[in-house]
């Protein structure tokens, strides 16, 4: 009740209503209690084992979130991203191979498309998903994350973090 008290929507036409009301079900199931949702792929184990998605699911839900006023939901997300943040600084340094692919920065912070719960880059099913140790889409969408929840919320006090993101996401 509290949840879909936040924000309200009209829509003339039925289906639609129908598609977004079933769709803010499913973020009220997906982000009620947990810090993220569970999993990439929805709640689905077969599908890259339930990992955080920060490469597209994650931020797609993030945005939607943020866009019906659902800021403690949004606020989790940006709590794990800064969890996962000193890890993702570790794989930076530290040097990061997924399959016969590895990267290595001097500085920065490395997140990837698929992690775990704990910031744990999970390596990809395929060898030929080990080109992903390149890509820096899941760092920059982590930025976005929590750059738009202070723009989006006013909270103030996630604005060190969420600069802090960018600069080291940047440098990879």
């Amino acid at each position: 009740k509290d949840f879909y008290a936040r924000s309200t929507v009209r829509l003339p036409d039925r289906d639609l209503a129908k598609w977004y009301a079933r769709s803010t079900y499913y973020h009220g199931v997906f982000f009620g209690r947990t810090e993220v949702p569970p999993g990439c792929n929805g709640t689905s184990i077969e599908s890259f084992a339930g990992t955080v998605c920060p490469e597209y699911d994650l931020v797609l839900s993030h945005m939607a979130l943020l866009y019906g006023n659902h800021f403690d939901e949004a606020r989790r997300v940006v709590d794990w991203l800064g969890r996962a943040l000193p890890r993702a600084e570790r794989y930076a340094r530290e040097g990061l191979t997924l399959h016969k692919v590895s990267t290595k920065y001097s500085r920065g912070a490395k997140f990837a498309p698929l992690m775990g719960y704990d910031g744990t880059i999970v390596t990809p099913p395929t060898e030929g998903e080990g080109i992903w140790a390149h890509e820096d889409f899941a760092g920059n969408n982590a930025a976005l994350m929590a750059l738009n929840y202070v723009d989006w919320s006013g909270d103030d006090r996630y604005d060190k973090l969420a600069r802090r993101i960018l600069k080291q996401t940047t440098q990879v």
